[in-house]
């Protein structure tokens, strides 16, 4: 089964296809079976933009949503954490509801928390994602829907730890299909 997932950026293209576990490299695997353990919708996933190969490892864990993605070369890219609007805290929300201010209109379609750290081993990086922690690098991934005079957009923010814009990208639509999850 391949859903598409499109994001314009630099006319980047993704798009997401699921695999079987065992189409998913060794070293992966080794890093994320502890983390599978009483996991639930393990779901494994192949992406592509055009230029850059990953793959991502979704699965529910302690009711919480996750979604994990290692590079090509099965190093840890992030890990991300599906999360109410509300959880992020109140001054960072604040200035991320500044910047939505541009626009007449907006709606979340989904909210996540991402993790990731150039200097911790990937296992310490998943493991504090898993415990909430904050000593990583945060970051905040919200996919909206946005009004901007008559026009509307469905755009991907990604925010830092203090709700400063970092990039913003229009997301294409193909029906709903876009995520998987």
């Amino acid at each position: 089964i391949a859903l598409p997932c499109l994001a314009k950026a630099q006319d980047k293209e993704e798009r997401e296809t699921y695999i079987k576990r065992d189409e998913v490299p060794h070293r992966i695997l080794e890093t994320m079976d502890t983390f599978l353990t009483q996991a639930k919708k393990i779901k494994y996933i192949s992406e592509t933009d055009g230029s850059k190969h990953s793959y991502e490892i979704k699965f529910m864990k302690s009711g919480k949503r996750y979604s994990v993605e290692f590079n090509d070369k099965s190093e840890l890219e992030d890990v991300e954490v599906v999360i109410a609007f509300d959880k992020i805290k109140k001054p960072v929300r604040a200035e991320i509801k500044g910047y939505l201010k541009k626009y007449t209109y907006h709606k979340f379609r989904r909210v996540q928390k991402q993790y990731s750290s150039d200097t911790m081993e990937d296992k310490t990086v998943i493991q504090s994602a898993i415990e909430g922690q904050s000593n990583t690098t945060i970051r905040y991934e919200i996919v909206a829907d946005l009004k901007e005079d008559k026009n509307w957009l469905r755009r991907e923010l990604l925010f830092d730890a203090m709700g400063n814009l970092i990039n913003s990208r229009i997301v294409l639509r193909r029906g709903e299909g876009f995520i998987l999850y």
